[in-house]
């Protein structure tokens, strides 16, 4: 379905949900402008969804959980998966605790620390201008650290193994995200892998196909 957006909203042309038609009589200062408010668009859009499911729990929590979609229009759960997410970050980000400089995924990747250790990392990762690959590898040996296990300690079974997923394993939306990454930043094809595992490690389960 199609979504007209305001004229208050700045934003030139007809947005789809699969492209954006622009008029033809643009000029190029206009058509500049459009490129720089879709940039800022492809990087806040996540935090906009978070803040929109978060007003919608705080103004309607009695109608809240209706916008969620029903199996019939969302087979795969992955709307439903990307909503429930959304609000999750929203509670766990509030507007004043989101840092300049990173994205989203960088606070996504360290969601599930304790809030001092998020400060921290966020704090770190602005510093050091680290990478969300460099992030998860500081989460993973935050959270070694605090479980403390003994670095000759084996897995007491197979099923305690560290979960592997392979890059076909992605969901077309997934996999589609990863490959305009891998071309964007000109990524060797080891990016895939590694992108894979950053997203089995931060529990993005919704990136994965289910069984």
């Amino acid at each position: 379905m199609a979504v007209e957006l305001a004229p208050r909203t700045g934003l030139i042309g007809k947005p789809l949900s699969n492209g954006l038609v622009l008029p033809a009589d643009l000029t190029f200062e206009e058509w500049r402008g459009v490129v720089e408010h879709v940039e800022m668009v492809v990087e806040a859009s996540p935090w906009w969804l978070c803040d929109a499911m978060a007003w919608g729990e705080a103004h309607f929590p009695t109608q809240y959980t209706q916008a969620l979609p029903t199996a019939e229009e969302d087979p795969t759960g992955a709307s439903q998966s990307r909503l429930k997410q959304a609000a999750w970050m929203a509670q766990k980000y509030p507007r004043n605790q989101r840092v300049a400089g990173l994205s989203y995924t960088h606070h996504r990747v360290v969601a599930e620390l304790e809030p001092e250790d998020r400060t921290a990392l966020l704090r770190e990762a602005v510093a050091a201008k680290l990478s969300t690959r460099d992030l998860v590898a500081r989460v993973k040996e935050k959270q070694e650290q605090q479980r403390a296990i003994p670095a000759s300690a084996e897995p007491a079974c197979s099923a305690d193994a560290e979960w592997k997923p392979t890059p076909d394993q992605l969901t077309d939306e997934a996999a589609a995200r990863m490959r305009f990454e891998r071309t964007m930043a000109g990524r060797a094809a080891t990016f895939e892998t590694g992108w894979t595992a950053a997203l089995a490690w931060v529990e993005a389960l919704d990136c994965f196909k289910r069984d």
